[in-house]
């Protein structure tokens, strides 16, 4: 990939308006994660390209890969409209929220059928055949095919199986490309799989590595930041991302802002924090990360005010991105105004119904409300069952059952809420509950 990005820049250089130059550029910097300046090469080669195709493909990829759910959404609109039969097209509706992992890939089946000639759905067919266990038939198929893109097919494949079995990408890897302490791409697909594998300070190693193979890439610094955050020592966390942010190019430098921000807020550094989260910039590939960081700032200085006006700006900016809808109900939530976090947390949950701190906040507000039944008890069971596990929704479903004469459950919901690292208002409700159930002989 650094010398596919080596030439294709060259070739840019050279032929700056050239569509398939830009093109090539383009999709190259978006392997490496280079997304801003992908960015600018795609919107460049929108505005001369014949086939917008490509390019609109590449735009949808970048949005959807930095959360921006409504941008991606109307660039894939575009898409289909625009060009309806390509790749491009069909690649981009594999991103709907609707589409099950089974239906996508036997819609990526057809599609191979339909263009055995393109390997961009080879590729992904390649990857999502890994990742559903689907055997390798696909794989096989491809490299007989596209015997000259072998690397790339297996590169594919690995990274599909990083998410269904880590332990035999590791072998494959090692196996394909014995060399590939030389390679940046591979050393940071090593530590994400030996992550994966939860062998933390041997994953650390390999960004170690691929950090003084290339000091200035985001995707090295990136993937120690990951290992060193794992490894669970804030000191060290900060020394890595105060490396990260020296080295990494000007623009990519607000990841690590950001990184910084929230380990001052955790050390309660608050200033700090608002510091880091102002010194983010701006931009469209910043904006939600930067007001959830800075909101929370400012609401830790009791600027809460302030605080609203920021995540105001965001969901105003970004009306159908469900994390902003999410921020503001639960800086509502902080100011006890629960008949406002119950309309932003429904706007959440309807915008993607996986947010599980939005089910929680919206069972905040009406358990705050007074609500009770079916109202009260689906927010609470959906948020449990999206992995939301904290002491204060343990209280809530406890009283719930408590009230509906279910005492077993409420004793089991309060034993979970009392074995976490409990604030000490929750622990005292749960406490009053335990004795409560205790009388009951419970």
């Amino acid at each position: 990939f650094a010398r596919a990005e080596a030439r294709a820049r060259e070739r840019v250089a050279a032929e700056p308006d050239d569509p398939d130059a830009l093109l090539v550029l383009a999709r190259v910097l978006g392997l490496r994660l280079k997304d801003r300046e992908a960015l600018e090469v795609a919107v460049h080669g929108l505005s001369v390209a014949a086939d917008r195709g490509p390019f609109l493909g590449l735009l949808h990829v970048i949005h959807t890969r930095a959360g921006q759910r409504e941008e991606a959404q109307r660039i894939r609109a575009r898409l289909v409209a625009e060009a309806p039969d390509g790749p491009d097209a069909w690649l981009a509706q594999m991103t709907r929220t609707d589409v099950t992992l089974e239906e996508r890939w036997e819609q990526l089946k057809g599609w191979v059928a339909e263009r055995p000639d393109e390997l961009r759905v080879h590729l992904s067919t390649v990857s999502q055949e890994a990742v559903t266990g689907a055997g390798d038939a696909c794989f096989r198929a491809a490299l007989e095919r596209f015997p000259e893109a072998q690397g790339l097919l297996r590169y594919f494949r690995l990274q599909g199986l990083s998410c269904s079995d880590p332990a035999s990408a590791l072998a494959a890897l090692a196996r394909w490309f014995p060399a590939r302490e030389q390679d940046l791409d591979l050393l940071c697909l090593e530590a994400e799989l030996l992550l994966a594998l939860d062998q933390r300070a041997a994953a650390q190693a390999r960004a170690e590595l691929a950090c003084r193979l290339d000091p200035s890439s985001l995707r090295a610094w990136t993937w120690l930041l990951t290992s060193v955050k794992r490894l669970g020592d804030p000191a060290l966390l900060r020394t890595a991302a105060e490396r990260a942010l020296n080295a990494v190019a000007l623009e990519d430098r607000w990841r690590f802002e950001h990184e910084l921000g929230y380990l001052a807020l955790r050390d309660r550094r608050n200033g700090d924090a608002l510091r880091h989260a102002r010194a983010m910039g701006s931009g469209a590939l910043v904006l939600g990360a930067r007001a959830a960081l800075e909101a929370t700032a400012l609401r830790c200085l009791g600027r809460g005010e302030e605080a609203l006006e920021v995540v105001d700006a965001w969901t105003r900016a970004e009306p159908r991105d469900p994390r902003a809808w999410t921020e503001r109900a639960k800086h509502l939530s902080a100011a006890g105004r629960h008949a406002e976090v119950e309309p932003c947390a429904e706007t959440a949950v309807d915008l993607d119904p996986s947010q599980g701190v939005a089910w929680e906040l919206l069972a905040g507000a009406r358990f705050g409300l007074g609500a009770r039944g079916e109202r009260l008890e689906r927010p609470l069971h959906e948020a449990l069952r999206l992995g939301v596990d904290t002491p204060g929704l343990r209280l809530m479903l406890a009283t719930v059952a408590f009230e509906a004469g279910r005492f077993a459950e409420a004793r089991a919901h309060v034993d979970a809420g009392r074995a976490a690292r409990t604030p000490e208002p929750v622990l005292a409700d749960l406490e009053l509950l335990d004795r409560r159930l205790q009388a009951r002989g419970l």
